[in-house]
């Protein structure tokens, strides 16, 4: 955890191929790797851990498509996130979205397609 937050502090502060760098460290320490595993666990909350650390580290691309549509509201909400930096691959699979039964779901959705 000190190692991620140590990433995190600087992601907020670097981009482009700095923030490349950083990505690559982070896969280097195994930071990556557990956070994916953490998105196809059990429990809602390491999920949503997984999630919420591949967007801190800004590897939207390893946010498992499958989130979108988690039984749980958070991670979904979450997990549609992944989608803000890429409009053109993001913005259909949104609008597919935005019936979310979840006020949460929908407002992230909503969201995400504001935020592109």
């Amino acid at each position: 955890s000190e190692q991620l937050a140590l990433l995190v502090g600087l992601t907020s502060q670097l981009g482009g191929s700095e923030q490349e760098r950083l990505e690559d460290l982070a896969q280097r320490l195994g930071l990556l790797e557990a956070a994916v595993a953490a998105c196809s666990r059990r429990s809602w909350w390491e999920r949503l851990h997984g999630v919420r650390t591949l967007l801190l580290l800004g590897a939207f691309e390893r946010i498992p498509l499958s989130l979108v549509k988690d039984d749980h509201a958070l991670v979904r909400a979450e997990a549609v996130r992944r989608w803000t930096n890429s409009p053109q691959e993001g913005i259909p699979h949104l609008l597919r979205l935005l019936d979310d039964p979840s006020p949460v779901g929908r407002f992230a959705v909503q969201d995400a397609l504001l935020r592109m």
